[in-house]
């Protein structure tokens, strides 16, 4: 959706909407997130995954495999609660 700077300061524009309903995420959904209202938008690490390449890289490397490091990319996983406006509507 292409925007014009006029759209951001404009009355009922998309900065002072999104001003008068704040946005909050949080990372990594702590366990408190389901208990406030709204629920906080989050997005989550895979931490059973992270931790068992991890451990399974330290014993490698631990057995005397030299090979140079290595790289994973692992991919959150996003909860939608009710802490973020949805911009779509606001346009």
């Amino acid at each position: 959706m292409p925007l014009k700077v006029n759209d951001w300061a404009r009355p009922g524009g998309l900065f002072l909407e999104t001003c008068r309903r704040p946005s909050v995420a949080g990372i990594d959904d702590v366990p408190w997130a389901g208990l406030v209202r709204p629920r906080v938008t989050t997005a989550t690490q895979p931490i059973d995954e992270i931790s068992r390449v991890a451990i399974e890289w330290l014993l490698d490397r631990i057995a005397g495999n030299d090979a140079p490091p290595r790289e994973r990319v692992f991919s959150p996983r996003f909860i939608a609660g009710e802490s973020c406006a949805d911009i779509r509507v606001l346009a």
